[in-house]
């Protein structure tokens, strides 16, 4: 298991809106996205990585408003996956830790399917300053 994490220059409110938000998460992202935000609801992220694609479906396991988001994935290989975002209020930010479990065996950079650079395009999204399609 990996823990990440990063300060991100806005409220809970509005990463949580960036991290449930279908439209939100796909401009952060970068990727084709699909959410059902709730708990139980599906989740399905597609796209690229270099020269290498990927698809991962899974479901929302847990969603405590402005709090806390954790997603089960599967690779449709046997691979799977857990992320979980925890949002914690400081005086003018937001703290967000990512833990992410899983697709250890695939990733070859010692385990951690996500590398952080995720986090800081969730961080640009949220203060204004990423992309945006």
């Amino acid at each position: 298991m990996s823990k990440m994490e990063i300060e991100v220059e806005g409220s809970p409110e509005q990463v949580w809106q960036a991290l449930t938000s279908q439209d939100a998460f796909r401009d952060w992202f970068n990727a084709t996205i699909e959410i059902e935000p709730r708990e139980g609801g599906r989740v399905g992220f597609e796209g690229t990585r270099g020269d290498d694609a990927f698809r991962y479906d899974g479901t929302i396991t847990e969603m405590v408003l402005n709090e806390r988001v954790a997603i089960d994935l599967g690779d449709g290989n046997g691979g799977t996956a857990t992320l979980a975002f925890q949002l914690q209020p400081r005086d003018d930010h937001t703290l967000v830790e990512l833990h992410h479990d899983g697709f250890d065996e695939q990733t070859g950079d010692d385990g951690t399917f996500w590398n952080g650079d995720e986090l800081i395009a969730l961080r640009d999204y949220v203060t204004g300053i990423g992309p945006t399609h």
